[in-house]
Order: structure tokens, then C-alpha cells, then sequence
């Protein structure tokens, strides 16, 4: 527990102002709101703490270098804006993935690209994402036809449309804001023509971000 309490309070004088703090934990008229915010936001602190720990990351480690620290900040801003569970879950595995494998130390610009494209998702998305990534469905090095991938990316989006119970046009539409993330490649044309089927497709930064994730999974596992 004082682990938790000591890491509650770096994560919020490093990463949050200390003077917005005072006004939350000091002010005299501190409102419902501020006070269901504060206790949201220290569950959030130590579901990824937690997660931390149990895939080999001390306190201690996670302060070792300035580069850890700035990766910390990017997943903390991510789960200020998270209001889900599975997602906060990701953002977790992919810290411990990114720092186990190296790559925050060795490749500290790149890994902190790719904590930066979880930033912003939604549960609708990620599981879009997983479902992806589970189906095989990335974008190929070289940009060569392949009428049994295209296939195989058709018969993929119009399975999902069955499952998540949305339009074609509206699984369009989320398509085209996933690509905000650089995980998934922008279409060409209109949703569900020839000519899309060779993009909207997992680009080689989310296999990067997965590999980060499944990696973290099989430490806390």
C-alpha cells in the first residue's frame, strides 16, 4: 500500500501540475465531481500500477530513466481520457511490454510513438483492433493484389458487421477515424469498394504496439 500511495503521488506531481492538485485536495468547496473524478482517477493509478508489478516492474523501475518517465506520462494521459476497463488493461500490457523488451531505452522515440497511438481509443475500437490483429488482418509490405487477401479483408469487415450490430456505412466510418491512430491504414474511394480492400488494413506500427501487448500479457499471466 505504500508503494501505491508513494506512486500515486509521483504520478501526480510529475504528471499533473502540483497547483491543480491543491485545488482538488485543499479547496474547502471541494465538489461531488472533483471528489468522484480524484477516486476514478487513483483506481486508474493502480490498475496500472498493479499490472506493473505483476509483470516484473518495481517502482523502482519504473523511475530508472527519464525515458521511462516520459513513457509513464504518454500511458498517463492516455487513461486520463479512458473509460474503460479493457482498455486501460492494454495501455498497462503495453507499458510492461515496451519497457521489458527494451525498446523504451534502445528506441525510446519509436516506443513512445507507439503508446501514443493507443491514446484516445474507445472500447469499440480496440476491439475492432484485437479482432484485427487476431484475423491476421495487416497491410502487406509490398502493395501487390492478392484476390484471396482482398477476400479475406471483405469477408472479415462484413463479418464485423454482423457482430457489432452496425451498418456498413457506420463500421465505414469508424474505419476511417481508426486511422487517426496510425494503426490502421486510410481507404481510398468508398468503404467496401475494390479499391479499399488493399488499406484499411493493421499497419506495421500496430503489429509493433501488439507485439508490446502480447508481450505484456505473458509476463502478467
Amino acid at each position: 500500500m505504500a508503494i501505491k500511495l508513494r506512486f500515486i503521488h509521483l504520478w501526480k506531481t510529475i504528471m499533473v501540475p502540483i497547483e491543480n492538485w491543491k485545488e482538488v485536495v485543499l479547496s474547502d468547496a471541494v465538489g461531488p465531481a472533483k471528489v468522484v473524478y480524484r477516486l476514478w482517477d487513483d483506481w486508474r493509478v493502480n490498475r496500472i500500477l498493479e499490472k506493473a508489478e505483476e509483470g516484473g516492474l518495481s517502482l523502482i523501475e519504473l523511475e530508472r530513466s527519464h525515458h521511462r518517465i516520459a513513457y509513464l506520462m504518454r500511458v498517463q494521459r492516455a487513461v486520463e481520457i479512458c473509460s474503460s476497463e479493457d482498455v486501460i488493461d492494454y495501455l498497462a500490457y503495453a507499458l510492461i511490454g515496451g519497457i521489458q523488451s527494451g525498446d523504451v531505452d534502445s528506441k525510446p522515440d519509436f516506443a513512445q510513438i507507439a503508446i501514443t497511438s493507443l491514446a484516445g481509443l474507445t472500447k469499440i475500437e480496440l476491439d475492432i483492433l484485437v479482432l484485427m490483429h487476431k484475423q491476421g488482418i495487416y497491410h502487406p509490405p509490398k502493395p501487390v493484389f492478392d484476390g484471396a487477401k482482398t477476400r479475406k479483408v471483405f469477408d472479415f469487415y462484413k463479418s464485423l458487421e454482423g457482430e457489432l450490430g452496425f451498418s456498413f456505412e457506420t463500421l465505414g466510418s469508424i474505419m476511417s477515424s481508426l486511422s487517426r491512430t496510425g494503426l490502421v491504414s486510410s481507404y481510398v474511394g468508398s468503404f467496401g469498394d475494390a479499391r479499399s480492400w488493399g488499406s484499411c488494413q493493421l499497419t506495421p506500427l500496430a503489429r509493433d504496439v501488439f507485439a508490446y501487448v502480447d508481450f505484456g500479457k505473458r509476463l502478467t499471466s
